[in-house]
């Protein structure tokens, strides 16, 4: 099999197959390591952060104009950003918005 590597947002992965035959498939690189434990686990503090003030998603979305509902269901990634934009409108700081969060969990 051969292995074509591009320099833009897909890899090109060719595939020859016996009798001359070959199929080409497109596929989507990631930009960046995710971890979707721990970018649920961000979703959730937002949420619970949202929660304890009786806000609503449409709420904060339409405070802070950000992708809130996203970033709750881990569909996105809040960049340092957005999270400091969430964390200036409660007015905590963004240790206070982190410290709940147990991840990465360590064997001991």
């Amino acid at each position: 099999a051969n292995k074509e590597i591009r320099p833009n947002k897909y890899s090109r992965i060719c595939i020859n197959i016996e009798f001359g035959r070959s199929f080409v498939f497109e596929v989507k690189k990631a930009r960046y390591y995710t971890n979707q434990e721990f970018v649920n686990s961000i979703g959730q503090r937002i949420k619970e952060l949202r929660k304890e003030h009786n806000h609503s998603q449409e709420y904060l979305i339409e405070k802070v104009r950000l992708s809130i509902n996203s970033y709750e269901t881990g569909a996105k990634i809040p960049t340092l950003m957005s999270l400091y934009k969430i964390c200036e409108f409660y007015k905590i700081s963004i240790s206070e918005f982190f410290a709940p969060i147990n991840y990465p969990k360590f064997d001991e």
